[in-house]
C-alpha cells in the first residue's frame, strides 16, 4: 500500500479569495502517482454536498477550494482524514 500525505498551506490573513476558502495542499508520496485518482480520493473525503472543488496546480500540488469558512476550518485545522 503506498503511503500519501497532504500537507496543506493556510492563508496567515484568512483572507477569502475570490472562488471561496482556499487551501494549496501538496501530496507527498515515495513514487508517482495518478494525479486523477488522487483528485478523486480527495473529492470523496466529503459528503457530496460539501465537497470542495479540487484543481491541479502543478506535480503533486493541488489547490482545495472550499464553499465556507467552516469547511475550510475542518479541513485545515481539524484534519478529519488523519
Amino acid at each position: 500500500m503506498v503511503k500519501l500525505t497532504i500537507d496543506m498551506e493556510v492563508n496567515n490573513e484568512g483572507n477569502r479569495s475570490e472562488d471561496g476558502w482556499m487551501a494549496v495542499g501538496c501530496l507527498i508520496a515515495e513514487r508517482s502517482v495518478n494525479r486523477g485518482a488522487i483528485t478523486m480520493i480527495l473529492r470523496n473525503l466529503w459528503p457530496e454536498a460539501e465537497a470542495p472543488i479540487i484543481g491541479e496546480i502543478g506535480q503533486n500540488l493541488f489547490s482545495i477550494t472550499f464553499s465556507s469558512a467552516k469547511l475550510f476550518y475542518d479541513a485545515v485545522v481539524e484534519n478529519p482524514w488523519m
